[in-house]
Parts: structure tokens; C-alpha cells; sequence
């Protein structure tokens, strides 16, 4: 009895759907409005005229045409609403005229449902419909273009083999090569509306499509469609992309070759050159950027198309020659590489410094400048696991720079990272916070080299998993990680990002990759265990950055006066404008800083004032600040006073006697104080 009563309700559904066509588009319309109590979005084809988008206004539901049965499947309930509604779009009869091509699992249990056109069996070009559906299977929105009534005579009087030979002999004309060179798919009949593809006219052509390419690797994948009545040609063009744009330039070892001042270049698909630096370099940055592309869409560097430029055997004054490093150059937006150019995560490495330059800018020093060697380091290192090139022995997994440590004696240990030898950063990293390995200070930027084992590590045991620092992780395997990293550099870390920011950054992007199904909560769970093992929310114990509280535990904060600097320095009024900014560097908010550049002279005089006014009594001055001074061994050059006036500017005090947590840490011994 149950068996029947779904089987009715299903046969009534499908009976009731199709009866509902027939209505005009300002009926359809007019009844949409009125069901989403005027919500309903509906933009139009500026050339097929037919409806091209249709949505509902803050985040509401387009209702169902009726009741739908508890187990529906995610197809039958976008039909159900396209029997209803697809005229609309241009679709006289659903279940003929569309083909479900795939469905997707969206964000909350939503179904994205991506339909093809036919029409008496003939896939028409650019004819989709997408749909999205809710939980419920409500529907949230349908775009798509259609061809709509295609009234056309599918029986072709040119064969597919003439079809064939014209577009072959195209091709080679217009590419100047032997047809012999080129070959053909296997000719589709499809129909062709220009109107669909942006052009005139709105007129459907039944054609033979087929995809022209060389049997060589020359840069041909010609798209073309054959009238198939009359043998003309109705359509082509190159579907090559040419995004992947290589540059590669040959420095010689020569101070006088900057970057691209040396030639000749050799650029994207030219052969080889014989020249094993340069061709290393070409191959293993295609590599990189293969690797973005095909796991992230990302296309080039700035995701914009740029050009790769780099240079093999770089030197410069500044640097020995043969350099024994690689390089990128956030000004010149180009890589140049030294003496050796054999490792594919090296080179990897670099490309994503590029990357980061164009995504979160994560200053090069101290914590921030670790990560942002350490993105370059775990990037590189899957770029290496995954291009099937240079020395892949599973002895080497995970070890960044194997194919160097033979000529530079120097590698970086992912997996172990207190087994390392860096020249950059020197000796062994440290694996968490709280290792004796940790360096601050100074040196190497912070500790820009060494201390990105921390990320390194955790990377490592979330990908692989295993126990350390009492901690047990399962790993969740490359390409969940790759994209929980990539989630965390393009949509998180900010400029001035440290390690306790990742820790955040790595739980919230795994909970959205959750939400959208790309990971499971257990994932989520093993990326927590994974960062706590290497201590990443705590501070180093060498040199823990110093938080001023805001005031003591018992009180409540009221905010009297606040800037983040997010809308300029509004109110603040400098006293040097050349010596003063508001920037992306070390931003603890957002994306801005108020920013004090060096003068390179003696100053005092660099100051900001904002104008607050009368304050309450008990009222706290809480702010959050970073520095880098000049100094040596004798003096110190660089350095800086809080001061404030009462009467506008017109007199100023030094605050060092109010000050409660963190107060002044040096002195200026090169220059006398003279400002206040």
C-alpha cells in the first residue's frame, strides 16, 4: 500500500507538470511575481529576447508550481519547476529538450544541476540551463542561455568526412602548415545559434563540429563547425590558452645583465635551447603554474595572465656571482635564479612568492615573513610531489631542495624540520613554538628562513598525519590540504599576519571547505590536532610578542575613540607628510596601518595627533604597534616617544610616566632628543 501511494503521487506529479506550458511568458511572469510577493529577479537575452537568469530577492526560494513528494530526487524537482516555468528560458518540453549533464553537492546540502540542450537528440551550442536548489529541493536560481524552437532539418546532406577535409585544409591554411601535420576529432553533429555565442543572427544552422590540432606540440586546437547542408564554414577559432606566458632570460653571470637587460629571451613554446638553466627554468615554472591552474583556476601569478618573466645565472652587485639562490623581486615582478636551477620546488617556491605578493602581502619579516616562506616552502614542496619531474625517490618526500644539497649542501626537512641545514636561515628549525630552534631578532628578518618550520611541520602532519608532541593526526592527503592553504592565503592572511592567525585561519577555512562538502568535520578535526602539535597558537617562549591588556579582567570596555585606519587617517593630522602613511604593512585589523616611514636623516619631528577631545576619567590609550630600527653595535639610530598635549598641539609631554604595560625598551644614543 505505501509502494502505490508514492507510485500515484509521482504519476500525478509528472501529469499535472507538463500541463503547465502552455501559458504565456507574461502569465508565467506575473504569476512568479506574485508568488515571491515581488521578489522575483528576471533579466533577458538582449538577442534571443527569451528570459536568461531568474532568482528571488534576499536569499528567498522561487516556490514550486505544487507539492513536491518527501523523496524526490534533485533532477526530478529542477524538471518539475522547468516543466512549469522553462518556456520561459525558450523550452517548449523538458523531458526532450534537456539532457542533464552533471550535478554538483553545493554549499548546505544545496545541488547545482547543469542541463544541455537538445533537440531531436542534437546538442545545441552554448544551450545550458543551471539550476540550484536548496535542501528542500526549492529552487534558487535558474540561468543559462537557450536556443529557443530550433524548427530546423537535422538530416545532413555533407558527410562528415567532407565536413573533414574542409576544416583540415582550413587549418593549415591559416596556420601555414602541411594538412599532413594536423588531425581531426571525429565530426558531432550540433546546432549552431551565433546569437547564443554573442553574435548575429539568431538563426539556428545544423553543423559538423569537430576540434583541429597538431599531431606535434604546436600551439593549434582549432574549434570548427561545417555547415553541414552547404560545406561552408559556419565557425573557428584557436581554443589554445595563452595564459602560461614564459619568459626566460639568460643572465651569464654577468653584474650588467638585470633581469631582462641580457638576451635573447626565449619565450613560451619556443623548442628548447640546449641551455640546461634555461630550460629548467621553463619547464619547472610551467610546472608551478600548472599546478595552480589546474588545482585552483589560478591563471599566472596575479591570476591575471602575466607574463613569467625570469632570468638564469642572475647576479648583481649586491650578491656573490654565480649567485647560489633564487629569487623573487616584488618591485621588478620577475624571478631570477643563480647557479643551480635543477629543483622544481625551489623553483616552485619562488613562484609562489609571487602569488603571495598578489593575494595576503605577508611582510617578510619576523612571524609574518616565516609563513610566508613557509607557503613557498609547502607549495613548492607539492608542486614537486605532483609534476612527475626531477629527483622523486620516495626517500626524498617531503625534503625541500634534495636535487641541491649535492652542489649547495643545503635542504629544508618538511617533515622533520630540526633536521635541516639552511644557509639562509642556518641550522635546524624549529617544529614548534616552544623549541630551543626558535629565532628572533634581527637576523635573517626574524627569522624568516628558520622559523618557517613551524608551518612547515604542521603542513606536513596534515597532510600525512603522524604523532608528534603528544598529539595523533590522521592526514587528510595533498589536495585537501593544497586547497585548505590556498582557501587560507587568498581569503584570510593579511600583511602583518603571525603564526597564532594562521591557527585561526586554518580552522575557519576548513570549516567552510565543511560547509561547501569539499571536507569532512573528522578532516577539520585532524587540522586542529595537526596546529596544536606544533603550539601554533602560543608565542615563542624566546621571544613571546608582548599583548598590552585593555584594561583589568573586572572592568568592561567602553569605547571612548577608535581607529583602525580601515578609512584613511581621518582626524589625524600629521606633522610631516613626507614622513607618514596609512599602508598594508603589519595591518592587525583589516587590510590598513598607520605606517611612520624611515626619514634616512635626523628627525624628530614625525608625529600624528589625532584630535580626541575631553576623556572620561579612568580612560585607558590601548594600541597595537610593530618596528624594525636601524641599529649597531655603538648606537642606536632609530627610535621613537609617545607624546601628547592638552592644549592642541601648542606644548607636548612625554608619556613615558603613564605608560603601564610595555613601556620604552632603549634609548637613542646618535641624536639628542630635542622634541619635547
Amino acid at each position: 500500500m505505501k509502494k502505490l501511494t508514492i507510485l500515484t503521487v509521482t504519476f500525478l506529479f509528472v501529469m499535472s507538470t507538463v500541463g503547465y506550458a502552455a501559458q504565456s511568458m507574461s502569465a508565467l511572469t506575473s504569476q512568479l511575481k506574485q508568488a515571491t510577493n515581488g521578489r522575483a529577479k528576471i533579466s533577458y537575452h538582449n538577442k534571443t529576447g527569451m528570459v536568461r537568469a531568474l532568482s528571488v530577492k534576499d536569499g528567498f526560494a522561487l516556490p514550486q508550481p505544487f507539492t513536491l513528494p518527501l523523496n524526490i530526487t534533485a533532477e526530478n524537482a529542477a524538471r518539475s519547476f522547468l516543466a512549469m516555468y522553462g518556456s520561459l528560458f525558450g523550452i517548449q518540453d523538458q523531458s526532450k529538450e534537456l539532457k542533464l549533464e552533471r550535478q554538483k553537492k553545493g554549499l548546505k546540502d544545496r545541488s547545482v544541476l547543469r542541463f544541455q540542450q537538445v533537440y531531436k537528440g542534437i546538442p545545441v551550442m552554448a544551450g545550458e540551463l543551471i539550476v540550484h536548489l536548496d535542501a528542500l529541493k526549492s529552487v534558487l536560481s535558474v540561468n543559462g542561455e537557450i536556443a529557443p524552437r530550433p524548427l530546423i532539418d537535422t538530416s545532413a546532406t555533407i558527410s562528415a568526412s567532407e565536413a573533414e577535409e574542409t576544416a583540415l585544409a582550413l587549418v593549415a591554411k591559416s596556420y601555414k602548415v602541411d594538412q599532413s601535420e594536423l588531425t581531426a576529432s571525429e565530426p558531432e553533429l550540433w546546432i549552431y545559434n551565433p546569437a547564443l555565442l554573442g553574435t548575429w543572427p539568431n538563426q539556428d544552422i545544423l553543423v559538423w563540429r569537430m576540434e583541429v590540432t597538431a599531431k606535434e606540440l604546436l600551439p593549434i586546437d582549432e574549434l570548427v563547425l561545417i555547415d553541414a547542408n552547404n560545406g561552408s564554414v559556419a565557425l573557428n577559432f584557436n581554443q589554445i590558452n595563452y595564459a602560461k606566458d614564459r619568459v626566460i632570460y639568460n643572465g651569464y653571470n654577468n653584474y650588467l645583465c638585470d633581469f631582462d637587460l641580457c638576451g635573447p629571451p626565449w619565450y613560451e613554446g619556443e623548442p628548447p635551447t640546449g641551455d640546461n638553466d634555461v630550460d629548467n627554468i621553463y619547464e619547472y615554472l610551467g610546472d608551478a603554474y600548472d599546478f595552480y591552474f589546474n588545482q585552483f583556476g589560478r591563471k599566472s601569478i596575479d591570476n591575471k595572465e602575466m607574463s613569467i618573466i625570469a632570468t638564469a645565472r642572475y647576479c648583481s652587485p649586491i650578491h656573490e656571482c654565480p649567485l647560489k639562490n633564487a629569487m623573487w623581486s616584488p618591485s621588478a615582478k620577475k624571478l631570477a635564479f643563480g647557479q643551480y636551477v635543477n629543483a622544481d620546488d625551489w623553483i616552485g617556491h619562488e613562484y609562489t612568492h609571487g602569488v603571495t605578493q598578489y593575494e595576503s602581502n605577508l611582510f617578510y619579516y619576523m612571524q609574518s615573513g616565516a609563513i610566508n616562506e613557509s607557503l613557498s616552502d609547502i607549495f613548492g614542496e607539492f608542486i614537486d610531489l605532483t609534476n612527475g619531474s626531477g629527483f622523486d625517490d620516495p626517500s626524498a618526500k617531503w625534503i625541500f631542495g634534495e636535487e641541491l644539497y649535492l652542489y649547495l649542501g643545503n635542504y629544508r626537512n618538511i617533515k622533520d624540520p630540526t633536521n635541516s641545514f639552511d644557509l639562509n636561515g642556518g641550522g635546524e628549525q624549529p617544529d614548534k613554538m616552544s623549541s630551543t630552534y626558535y629565532l628572533c631578532g634581527s637576523g635573517d628578518n626574524g627569522g624568516v628562513h628558520k622559523n618557517d618550520g613551524i608551518g612547515n611541520k604542521a603542513a606536513y602532519l596534515i597532510t600525512d598525519g603522524d604523532t608528534f608532541n603528544g598529539k595523533t593526526v590522521s592526514g587528510i592527503g595533498l589536495d585537501k590540504t593544497a586547497r585548505l592553504y590556498y582557501l587560507v592565503q587568498t581569503k584570510c592572511l593579511t600583511s602583518g599576519s603571525d603564526y597564532a592567525d594562521l591557527y585561526t585561519c586554518l580552522q575557519s577555512a576548513c570549516e567552510y571547505l565543511k560547509d561547501v562538502g569539499y571536507v569532512t568535520e573528522s578532516d577539520c578535526q585532524q587540522v586542529t590536532n595537526a596546529i596544536d602539535a606544533v603550539e601554533m597558537d602560543q608565542q615563542p617562549t624566546q621571544c613571546a610578542a608582548l599583548e598590552a591588556p585593555y584594561c583589568d579582567t573586572d572592568k568592561h570596555i567602553k569605547w571612548f575613540y577608535y581607529d583602525d585606519f580601515e578609512s584613511g587617517a581621518v582626524g589625524w593630522v600629521p606633522s610631516d607628510l613626507s614622513l607618514w602613511e596609512v599602508s598594508e604593512k603589519y595591518a592587525v585589523s583589516k587590510s590598513h596601518s598607520l605606517h611612520g616611514k624611515d626619514a634616512g636623516y635626523s628627525s624628530y619631528a614625525s608625529t600624528f595627533s589625532p584630535v580626541i577631545g575631553p576623556l572620561p576619567a579612568n580612560a585607558y590609550l590601548h594600541f597595537k604597534h610593530a618596528y624594525h630600527f636601524e641599529y649597531s653595535d655603538t648606537e642606536n639610530c632609530d627610535g621613537g616617544i609617545i607624546g601628547y598635549s592638552t592644549d592642541g598641539g601648542n606644548n607636548w609631554y612625554d608619556a613615558e610616566s603613564l605608560i603601564v604595560d610595555n613601556g620604552y625598551n632603549g634609548e637613542i644614543t646618535s641624536i639628542t632628543n630635542n622634541f619635547l
